[in-house]
């Protein structure tokens, strides 16, 4: 199991009390009785004033191991839902039971828990500063109901967005816009697992049918559009005065491997792919030849005319024994580097 991250916790309210009565949450007990487990999830700590540089340095370490206490009782919560099954929905829309969901939930880095509330304490008899922190589950509940509606709300409308770019035509901006949304199904599982860990079983409030649909039906987008992208490619190639075609199977069959395919009409296609290339005569040294190429590549979007990628390569160099052969060196040198440019561009 991947390591657990700590939580980091948002205190709304904090108080400290110096040289008045005990406060009852010192007392085992009385904590119990008061702040139920049922209730209420809480973290607990005491700590001795001479083994810090001061009061006020000690009472902060206090507050800070008793939020600990608190996010290490919410995350073994959590995990321990998880070796229930938890009910969730297949790429297929079919049931199936999953037990990765909780598991996935806690390996966030930087994940807030809402409402927490600390208190602290100073025995000037015994030197100890005691801290104790603690949530009200129902208004932690409360507060991540909001908040998973709210994500899947902003989801969906995403979903919506990129499915009138891919109407439209704009493939590479309806997969950008899946892709934007994706990061909101952390904090999602987030406020999702905590809702579980509240309730102690898979609620209907945390909507995880619903979420794991939606990020499906995200995923199987993505990947019939890269599947789908369809290039014409037009290009001028011209070596030393000659002309030759070097980069343009070299683009296709490097594309290709990310799923893009190719048509020999531009009104067949999704984009348009231009190529210019030439290469010049430079330099020799030691029996070796040098070509430079200098080329021009843009992408445009067919439906719309819109060039959405354009870049110029100059003095890419070739060696060889003669200056033709350094020549298409170049090509080849040039083509690894256009398609690295256009991987990023096809596959974001």
């Amino acid at each position: 199991m991947r390591k657990i991250a700590n939580i980091l916790l948002c205190t709304i309210f904090s108080l400290t009390l110096f040289g008045q009565e005990r406060p009852g949450w010192i007392d085992e007990n009385l904590r119990e009785l008061k702040f139920s487990a049922n209730a209420y999830f809480t973290g607990f700590t005491y700590r001795d004033v001479l083994s810090d540089k001061s009061l006020q340095d000690a009472i902060q370490k206090a507050k800070i191991d008793a939020q600990a206490d608190l996010a290490k009782k919410i995350r073994v919560n959590i995990l321990s839902k998880s070796q229930s099954n938890i009910s969730a929905i297949s790429a297929n829309g079919q049931y199936r039971e999953n037990e990765s969901f909780l598991n996935q939930s806690t390996t966030e880095t930087s994940a807030e828990v809402a409402g927490i509330k600390i208190e602290s304490y100073y025995d000037s008899n015994t030197q100890l500063v005691y801290a104790f922190a603690y949530v009200e589950k129902d208004k932690l509940k409360s507060y991540y109901q909001t908040n998973i509606s709210f994500i899947i709300k902003k989801i969906e409308t995403a979903i919506k967005n990129a499915q009138q770019f891919a109407a439209d035509g704009s493939k590479i901006k309806a997969k950008e816009a899946y892709e934007a949304i994706m990061p909101a199904f952390k904090e999602l599982n987030f406020a999702q697992s905590l809702i579980i860990a509240i309730e102690g079983k898979e609620s209907d409030e945390a909507q995880i049918p619903l979420s794991l649909s939606l990020q499906s039906q995200i995923t199987q987008s993505i990947a019939s559009l890269q599947a789908a992208t369809v290039i014409y490619v037009k290009s001028t190639e011209m070596n030393l005065d000659k002309q030759v075609e070097i980069l343009a199977p070299k683009l296709k069959a490097e594309l290709a491997k990310i799923g893009c395919s190719f048509k020999s009409l531009p009104d067949e296609s999704d984009y348009i792919l231009n190529v210019k290339a030439y290469t010049r005569q430079g330099n020799s040294l030691n029996s070796m030849c040098f070509s430079y190429l200098d080329a021009e590549v843009s992408l445009i979007e067919q439906i719309t005319g819109k060039e959405i990628y354009h870049n110029n390569f100059t003095d890419v160099k070739g060696a060889a024994l003669d200056y033709e052969r350094a020549g298409r060196k170049a090509f080849e040198n040039a083509a690894s580097q256009i398609v690295d440019k256009l991987k990023i561009i096809m596959i974001r």
